[in-house]
């Protein structure tokens, strides 16, 4: 078949269908203009939770009062709105001055680092739930967990794999009854005046630092004599630092050694892992095996050996515990 003779039998199918093609037509327009009208009215959903928002998971008969809930639902959005616009400066702002200085010590690029590592890109939902309320030195804190989760109508529905963190936020009224806000896990930091004393050493702990889920201390060790005195160093015949709660003990996480010079001052923090709503309390902080030296080789065992360890242990000045209230 020749080409002039295709485009006759071509023409001439177009001519004897013309009224059917022009139906198909219209009706393959239509549909697509319906699509295209559904798929632009199509809503997002808004971020939901199987729990109530304002109830407490920790202790379902707790919850925020109504009042404080509506504050805390539109202060988390404005803070949100300035977190998605990347308007650092303003969402910074919002969190307390105190949680800025202790949390992420005055420095906006730590917090931009800690934002972004909890909402990567702005087309993230997200979705509030009361965690727990509990009162913590006189000052009741209401601590929600935020869920950020992909946006499935952003990324595809298809996707079988979608990213989610979460975060916990801390909301309280300060003395002039306005709502706070601290980020970070952080809960709050208070002076403490603890002192145990004798004639070879003063500790003095200075104040605390809570997080969700754990308690930092704050403690100053004077040496008052011409002895080298240890107060932790692995060696220690008891438990060299611990805490007390209720019908338990729980050493220090880092494990420090503490070493001071005659006459040395130094300062210390020691980090415990501590949840604020766990219904325990602290009631006292304990150096259990102080050792006031007169000779100390140290406890590097490339420099010294095991059996002199020992032995200078064994010819310590003097050894005791000390017990701080808390």
């Amino acid at each position: 078949m020749g080409y002039t003779e295709l485009r006759l039998k071509i023409l001439r199918f177009f001519r004897k269908n013309k009224y059917i093609i022009l139906i198909l037509a219209i009706v393959l327009m239509v549909v697509i203009a319906i699509n295209t009208i559904l798929r632009s009215r199509i809503e997002v959903p808004e971020p939901t939770t199987t729990l109530e928002p304002h109830v407490s998971v920790m202790n379902s008969g707790s919850s925020t009062p109504s009042r404080m809930a509506q504050t805390i639902e539109d202060y988390i959005k404005e803070y949100m709105g300035y977190v998605d616009s990347q308007d650092f400066d303003k969402a910074f702002n919002m969190v307390t001055e105190e949680c800025r200085a202790k949390e992420f010590d005055d420095d906006i690029f730590k917090y931009i680092v800690y934002v972004k590592n909890k909402k990567p890109n702005s087309k993230m939902t997200y979705s509030i739930q009361d965690y727990s309320n509990v009162t913590i030195d006189g000052i009741k804190y209401y601590i929600y967990e935020i869920h950020y989760t992909e946006d499935l109508l952003a990324t595809g529905l298809t996707n079988s794999e979608y990213m989610f963190t979460t975060e916990k936020m801390a909301f309280y009224r300060d003395k002039d009854g306005t709502i706070k806000m601290n980020v970070g896990d952080y809960i709050g930091y208070e002076n403490v005046q603890s002192v145990a004393e004798n004639e070879y050493l003063k500790i003095d702990i200075i104040n605390k630092l809570v997080e969700y889920q754990e308690v930092t201390y704050e403690v100053r060790f004077t040496n008052r004599s011409e002895y080298t005195i240890v107060v932790a160093d692995g060696y220690g015949s008891a438990e060299e630092n611990v805490i007390t709660l209720k019908g338990e003990t729980r050493k220090e996480i880092n494990g420090l050694d503490i070493v001071l010079s005659p006459g040395e001052s130094k300062t210390f923090t020691f980090t415990y892992t501590k949840f604020v709503d766990d219904g325990d309390s602290i009631s006292d902080m304990t150096f259990g095996s102080i050792r006031v030296m007169e000779q100390y080789s140290g406890t590097d065992l490339n420099k010294v050996t095991e059996d002199q360890i020992n032995q200078e242990i064994n010819n310590a000045v003097d050894k005791f515990s000390m017990k701080l209230a808390l």
